[in-house]
């Protein structure tokens, strides 16, 4: 009778660390799921953020450079079109990390 109850003491505690063993990998899945639709979120906002900043630095440079030169004469005109050609263009980064 001890003996089988050793044997059935044992058996449960195989079960238990094979139950927890699954469970471990069950979570390490959803963890990496998780972290692969981050990155797949990443890839996207880095794509629009770049193509934000060209838009962005083509308003300044050209958009509302041509739309100002019929307000400015002379040097004003020329310092409106150099300020405006020589912005930079922003630093937009990606929060994802």
């Amino acid at each position: 009778m001890a003996n089988l109850s050793k044997i059935e003491l044992t058996a449960n505690n195989n079960l238990f660390e094979l139950v927890k063993a699954q469970e471990r990998e069950t979570i390490n899945a959803l963890i990496q799921l998780e972290k692969s639709k981050v990155e797949a979120q990443s890839t996207i906002l880095t794509a629009w953020l770049a193509e934000q900043k060209l838009q962005m630095s083509d308003f300044a440079t050209a958009t509302l450079n041509n739309s100002l030169k019929g307000g400015f004469s002379g040097k004003a005109a020329t310092a409106a079109t150099n300020y405006l050609t020589s912005i930079p263009q922003p630093n937009l980064q990606n929060p994802i990390k």
